[in-house]
């Protein structure tokens, strides 16, 4: 058969496998439609040797804290754009990914930061920085106000105490960590 059919087959292959990321270390899983319930089983698609993992645009609320725990290179997860997905209300972590350096949440439901809920993130907590993004939506006049706020938190060494209040007129969102 014609070298070229060949080559054009595989390069096919690699395109199509390449952009769900089974290949790279990068993995855009944007706009997906994954939910808490399929979760498990896109992850399951990928090889552990993932560095970054992007979820953004999709329709996470709250999924087992275990499931990103088999990518031992994760350095970065992206939530962006899931507008229901929170840290537990209980306080209990959010995460367990020891080797995750960052956390992004753009247009999630993160209202507070508890105590332990970066707790099993030991990189992100000790060395380098938190990116959260809080929406906050407020109640004005013409219909209804998203404002993005983006906050940067920048963790010292032993850095004890975070706190940082957000007051709309008609939302006050407090972020609060004692012990990250």
């Amino acid at each position: 058969m014609n070298t070229y059919l060949w080559t054009a087959a595989l390069l096919a292959c690699f395109l199509a496998l390449g952009g769900r990321g089974y290949g790279d270390l990068i993995v855009d899983l944007c706009g997906e439609n994954i939910t808490d319930a399929n979760l498990e089983e896109e992850l399951g698609k990928l090889t552990r040797d993932k560095i970054v993992i992007d979820l953004c645009d999709n329709q996470l609320k709250n999924f087992h804290r275990d499931l990103f725990r088999r990518f031992d290179r994760l350095d970065q997860l992206v939530f962006d754009g899931n507008p229901d997905l929170g840290f537990p209300p209980d306080g209990s972590p959010f995460l367990v990914v020891k080797s995750l350096i960052e956390l992004q949440c753009v247009k999630c439901g993160v209202e507070k930061i508890f105590n332990r809920s970066l707790q099993a993130e030991p990189m992100v907590v000790s060395d380098c920085y938190i990116s959260i993004y809080l929406t906050i939506i407020t109640l004005a006049l013409i219909g209804t106000v998203v404002i993005l706020v983006g906050v940067w938190l920048k963790k010292k060494k032993y850095d004890s105490e975070l706190k940082l209040s957000i007051l709309t007129r008609a939302t006050l969102i407090q972020v609060q960590s004692t012990d990250l």
